[in-house]
């Protein structure tokens, strides 16, 4: 009896989009969610500078307050990373993106073929 090993590479996921129109549509909504994850990144820093800086907050109520703010911070980070918004190594928001199937995480096809990642 011969056992044939086969390792099952899990599948990638390409979003492909041939309509020049469509692939501008798309370049736009997807810049419209980086600005909010900017926004709405941004809007962490300042929230943490104000807990650092309440002098009313005890030690404990300040170290909760930063736990919860950065617990969100990162839910943000994943939702941003793990949807086809931008390249996750380059940025680029324009091309077709490509999920790699170990990490989630998207990348256009030069950083994907590279494997700069």
């Amino acid at each position: 009896m011969i056992i044939k090993m086969v390792s099952e590479e899990p599948k990638k996921k390409t979003r492909k989009l041939r309509d020049l129109n469509l692939r501008r549509i798309r370049y736009e909504l997807r810049t419209l969610m980086h600005l909010e994850y900017e926004k709405k990144g941004n809007g962490f820093y300042r929230r943490l500078g104000d807990i650092r800086g309440d002098v009313s907050l005890s030690y404990v109520e300040k170290r909760d307050s930063e736990k919860e703010l950065l617990k969100e911070k990162e839910r943000l980070w994943l939702s941003y990373h793990r949807h086809p918004i931008c390249c996750w190594f380059c940025g680029n928001r324009m091309e077709d993106l490509i999920q790699d199937p170990d990490s989630l995480f998207w990348f256009c096809a030069d950083c994907y073929n590279t494997d700069r990642y």
